[in-house]
């Protein structure tokens, strides 16, 4: 797993920022991490073998040890090829705004957006602060906040990560409790040059983008993470609109900073 982070700001955010399908190995090893998916969702981490992944994916067996690694290694490229490709494609749906789903969780905050920082002032008065672009179209801020919804949605049903978690969690728990991995340098390499374009346009609150794409990671994992404790607790569109108004508490700049 490498610790791959970036430091580029860009002052617009669009569907073009984030292209979904670029790969980042060939077509063997993307035939290899797929098999491995589907060996983990019918036998477990524990019962994988090196010769049934190899027929699954069409190689020899020599070709599964030739990578390195082991299956463990495997299992885990896998799970960030997995994280890649879910996160890619909620920044693209959020970015165009192609998906209902992170539209729905944040309706209601963006239809109480202020225009201009008297209204902002007004509404905080009212205990109702929210920061649009002063012409109901939604900001930076709004489109972060539901890329994260899409995101967190979307790794909390995936097959691989719910197998992981049900029967194999003690893999993942160096990543939650020692280190980033691979997946979570992920998310704060696509997050923070969004964090960047939002701190410039004034939607997201001033800092470090970097610092503000590690905290909301953290925040979020542990939507992931619990997402069968959280399914019983709470329905999803609860759950969905309480993670928007979560990243939009913490990333919506203070009426005080506004002047």
């Amino acid at each position: 797993m490498d610790d791959q982070t970036s430091t580029d700001a860009r002052p617009v955010v669009s569907s073009d920022d984030f292209r979904p399908g670029v790969a980042s190995v060939d077509g063997s090893d993307e035939a290899l991490l797929a098999a491995v998916h589907d060996e983990v969702i019918d036998y477990g981490v524990r019962r994988a073998t090196a010769t049934s992944i190899a027929k699954r994916a069409g190689v020899s067996r020599m070709t599964v040890y030739r990578r390195g690694g082991g299956v463990k290694q495997l299992v885990l490229d896998a799970l960030s090829r997995e994280f890649d490709t879910l996160l890619r494609q909620a920044l693209v749906d959020a970015a165009a705004g192609s998906s209902a789903t992170g539209r729905d969780a944040t309706a209601a905050l963006e239809s109480r957006d202020a225009k201009g920082a008297h209204g902002i002032r007004a509404a905080a008065k009212s205990g109702t602060t929210d920061l649009g672009d002063g012409h109901g179209i939604p900001t930076t801020r709004h489109h972060l906040a539901a890329a994260i919804v899409l995101g967190a949605r979307a790794l909390a049903g995936s097959t691989l990560v719910h197998a992981l978690l049900r029967h194999d969690p003690e893999l993942l728990v160096p990543y939650l409790v020692d280190r980033h991995g691979h997946s979570q340098q992920a998310f704060v390499r696509y997050v923070e040059p969004v964090m960047a374009a939002g701190v410039a346009d004034g939607s997201i609150r001033p800092g470090d983008p970097h610092v503000l794409a590690t905290v909301v990671l953290h925040a979020v994992q542990g939507f992931v993470v619990s997402a069968d404790i959280l399914a019983r607790e709470l329905d999803e569109a609860t759950l969905d609109a309480e993670l928007a108004r979560l990243v939009h508490g913490y990333l919506r700049p203070d009426v005080a900073e506004l002047g």
